[in-house]
């Protein structure tokens, strides 16, 4: 019993301080002060498998989404939502640009979330384009203007 106890309680510690460091590293939690959203995730989203950073720290798991309202953010249904609550930024609160790879056409679109900025967040030009598809339109595009 008293491993059990033990193991619980090394998993409360191991959780506390991976969410510690993912909000000290991301600006998550500065983000959802001001963004925080109960909507539903859109239709138009991808779930990250590599490719997507914030603030130079790799997210695997992150749903993007998109519509007309803005860039939604979230993470896979309950614990993690509750931690990391879901995200609405609004269209006009994103500045973004691109970084192409020199050994590649591919590369990295760079958006500054929040007015003033609170964080970046790069994601993969793949992504951006699946995203575009489903969507049906280059939606960052239309809203954000070309990137510089």
């Amino acid at each position: 019993m008293s491993n059990l106890i033990q193991n619980f309680l090394l998993s409360l510690i191991g959780m506390f301080l991976i969410h510690w460091f993912f909000d000290s590293r991301t600006g998550w939690k500065d983000l959802s002060k001001k963004y925080k959203t109960k909507k539903p995730l859109p239709n138009t989203f991808i779930t990250s498998q590599g490719g997507v950073y914030m603030n130079k720290v790799s997210i695997k798991g992150l749903c993007i989404g998109v519509s007309g309202e803005g860039l939604f953010l979230s993470f896979p249904p309950p614990p993690i939502d509750f931690v990391f609550p879901s995200l609405l930024i609004p269209w006009n609160e994103i500045a973004y640009g691109q970084i192409i790879n020199s050994n590649s056409r591919a590369g990295y679109f760079i958006f500054e979330l929040g007015n003033p900025k609170i964080t970046g967040l790069q994601i993969s030009s793949s992504y951006i384009e699946k995203i575009h598809e489903e969507y049906g339109e280059a939606i960052f595009f239309e809203r954000l203007g070309t990137p510089n």
